[in-house]
């Protein structure tokens, strides 16, 4: 188990998708930024998306990995990254429509205002769309691929030149019951 709670195996289960948006992030590589706040309030929404959109999506991508301790500027990096996608079709317009599903599903509400647990709620009901499953797929490529991020998150990184996981965490799985004896 590490400091932010992700087992290294739940981490490379859930990395297992990453080859699907291969294209979600620029070139593969995502930066901090310097100011996150500053960048929020400078930043151009011209690929289609609203700040109401922007924001909808960046707090999708903190439900779906509730890190402790990321600032939001790390999540709105998933944000910028999916926007700019390629080969994927009307990308823009599948961000639009899935913020709306999610506004939809807050029953005369708004998405952004409900509680986290009817948040998460809406979100485990639309996890087999298209749109979920890219921003799922982008939220773990991005957040994953970046090695500034791994100390935050807890991960070690490659174990490959170490041997393997058979001794950097192989073990690691206390999210399973113990048996009984």
């Amino acid at each position: 188990m590490t400091k932010a709670g992700v087992t290294r195996r739940g981490l490379i289960k859930g990395a297992a998708s990453v080859a699907i948006v291969l294209a979600a992030a620029k070139g593969g590589q995502v930066f901090l930024s310097s100011s996150p706040a500053e960048d929020r309030n400078q930043r151009d929404y011209s690929k289609g998306l609203s700040e109401h959109e922007a924001n909808a999506l960046r707090r999708m991508v903190e439900c779906l990995f509730p890190y402790q301790g990321l600032d939001e500027g790390v999540y709105q990096l998933v944000v910028d990254g999916v926007s700019d996608t390629q080969g994927v079709e009307q990308v823009g317009q599948l961000l639009i429509n899935g913020v709306k599903q999610l506004d939809k599903a807050a029953d005369g509400s708004i998405w952004l205002e409900l509680p986290e647990g009817r948040q998460v709620a809406s979100l485990k009901a639309i996890e087999s769309t298209e749109f979920f499953q890219l921003m799922l797929n982008a939220s773990i490529h991005t957040l994953h691929s970046n090695k500034a991020l791994w100390e935050l998150i807890g991960y070690q990184g490659s174990s490959i030149q170490f041997g393997g996981y058979i001794h950097r965490g192989f073990n690691d799985i206390d999210w399973l019951p113990e048996q009984a004896s």
